[in-house]
C-alpha cells in the first residue's frame, strides 16, 4: 500500500501492483525518512571504534557504547526491516526503465544502509545469545544484496557497498555461527557471484534507460528542457530529422561501449584488470556530413551524457568483488570444517574441490596457510596491484565466546 509521503522515489513506481518487492523497498525508504535514518549508511562501525560523521542521527550519537547503539538501531529500524522482508518474499525488479537510478540520489542511498540495519539487528541478537536470529539477519542481508536490480550504477553506488558491509559483518561473527549456519550462509554468499552474462545484461539495461532519458530530453518532457534555458531554445529548433540523427549518434556511442564490455568479460577473469584504450565517440561531422547546424551543436552536448568508459576500471572492480565473495565462501567452509573436526584444515582441498580452491585471477590456488593463531587466506590478485583479502576481525566487545582460538 502506498504511503502519503512523497519523495523522489515515488516517481519510480507508476503502478503499484503489490507483486514487486521493489515496491516494499521504496516504502521502507520512505518510512526510514520518517524515523530520522539520516546518513545511516555512512556510519563506520566496529566494536572497538565508533565514528560519528556529519549527518549521523542525533539519537544514535547519544548512545554510551557500541552495543547500546546496535540495540537502539535494531529497535528503531525494526518496522523498516519488516517492510524489507515483505519485499524479499516477492520477485524484485527495477520497475521504471525511463528513470536512471543515478538521478535518485540521495534517496537511493537508503538501500546502501539496509545491510547496516540488518547488521545492527544481527549484532544485538548475537550479543543476547540468539545465534539463530543473528545468522538469520545476515542471511536476509545477503538476500537483499542478491535481489537488488542489477545495473552498473546500482552496482557502483549501492550493491558493492552493501556486499562489503555484509561480508565485513560476516567475518566478525563467523566464530559464533553453527556448522549449519555456516553451510547455509555459504550458499547465500555464492549467490552474489553473478555471471558475466548478468553483468552485461545489467549494463545494457542501463544504456536502454539512458536512451529513454535522451528521448525525454528530445521531446521536451524533462523540466530542464521545458524552461527558458539555452538548451530548451536549441531543442525547439531541432527538426524531426535532426532528432533522428542525434538519437542514431547516441545509439552508436552506446553500442560501442556495450561491445567493449562484452569483449572484456569474454576474456578469462585473469585479464579483467588490464587497462584498455579509452573509447572515443565517432566523429559526428564525418558520420553525418549533411546534418544541420543545430544538430551539430546539440550532438556536442549529448556526448558527455551518453559517453562512458567503464572498461578503464570496471573489469578490475568486478574481479576484486568476485574474488572477495569467493574468499568469504572459503572462510565459511573452513569454519564449518572446524566445527566438524575441531581443527583447521591443512589445505583448502580438505574443505573444497579442486575447482573452488583455484584463484581465477592467477590460475593457481588461493594462498592458504596455517598460523600460530589460526590461518591466513588471500588472493595474490592482479600482478603489481597487491593481494586481495577480506578482513578478519575475530574479537568482539561483548563476549569472549566470539573469540576464535586455534
Amino acid at each position: 500500500m502506498q504511503t502519503g509521503s512523497q519523495t523522489a522515489l515515488d516517481r519510480v513506481i507508476t503502478n503499484w501492483t503489490g507483486m514487486n518487492g521493489y515496491e516494499e523497498f521504496v516504502q521502507a525508504a520512505i518510512l526510514a525518512r520518517t524515523i530520522d535514518a539520516g546518513d545511516f549508511h555512512r556510519y563506520s562501525r566496529s566494536p572497538d571504534r565508533q565514528e560519528h560523521p556529519q549527518g549521523l542521527p542525533a539519537w544514535l550519537q547519544k548512545t554510551e557504547d557500541f552495543l547500546s547503539g546496535e540495540e537502539l538501531s535494531a529497535k528503531r529500524f525494526k518496522p523498516v526491516l519488516k517492510m524489507i522482508r515483505f519485499g524479499l518474499n516477492k520477485p524484485v525488479a527495477y520497475p521504471n526503465k525511463t528513470i536512471l537510478p543515478s538521478t535518485l540520489f540521495p534517496e537511493l542511498a537508503f538501500f546502501r544502509g539496509v545491510p547496516v540495519m540488518f547488521e545492527s539487528s544481527s549484532y544485538a541478537a548475537f550479543a543476547h545469545g540468539d545465534e539463530r536470529e543473528g545468522a538469520s539477519e545476515i542471511a536476509q542481508a545477503l538476500l537483499f544484496c542478491e535481489k537488488q536490480p542489477y545495473d552498473i550504477r546500482l552496482l557502483y553506488f549501492v550493491r558493492a557497498a552493501m556486499t562489503k558491509v555484509v561480508i565485513s559483518h560476516l567475518m566478525t561473527v563467523i566464530p559464533s555461527l553453527s556448522q549449519v549456519d555456516c553451510e547455509k550462509l555459504t550458499d547465500g554468499v555464492s549467490q552474489l557471484l553473478d555471471s558475466p552474462k548478468k553483468i552485461i545484461e545489467g549494463y545494457e539495461g542501463e544504456h536502454q534507460m539512458t536512451m529513454a532519458g535522451l528521448d525525454d530530453i528530445l521531446n521536451l518532457r524533462e523540466p530542464l528542457t521545458r524552461s527558458d534555458s539555452e538548451l530548451s531554445k536549441l531543442l525547439r529548433q531541432l527538426s524531426i530529422d535532426d532528432k533522428a540523427v542525434i538519437r542514431d549518434y547516441a545509439a552508436s556511442i552506446i553500442s560501442g561501449q556495450d561491445q567493449s564490455l562484452v569483449d572484456l568479460l569474454a576474456r578469462p577473469e585473469s585479464e579483467w584488470g588490464v587497462n584498455l584504450v579509452p573509447i572515443s565517440p565517432p566523429d559526428f561531422n564525418l558520420a553525418y556530413p549533411n546534418a544541420s547546424f543545430q544538430a551539430r551543436a546539440f550532438a556536442k552536448l549529448i556526448v558527455p551524457m551518453v559517453s562512458d568508459d567503464p572498461t578503464q576500471d570496471i573489469g578490475t572492480m568486478f574481479a576484486i568483488n568476485r574474488t572477495q565473495i569467493r574468499l568469504m565462501a572459503l572462510h565459511l567452509r573452513i569454519a564449518a570444517f572446524r566445527w566438524e573436526f575441531d581443527r583447521y584444515p591443512e589445505t583448502l582441498l580438505e574443505v573444497v574441490g579442486r575447482e573452488a580452491s583455484v584463484d581465477p585471477l592467477t590460475g593457481r590456488d588461493f594462498i592458504y596457510r596455517r598460523t600460530s593463531d589460526g590461518y591466513e587466506l588471500y588472493s595474490e590478485g592482479f600482478k603489481g596491484k597487491g593481494k586481495i583479502e577480506v578482513s578478519t576481525r575475530w574479537k568482539s566487545a561483548f563476549s569472549d565466546r566470539l573469540e576464535i582460538n586455534p
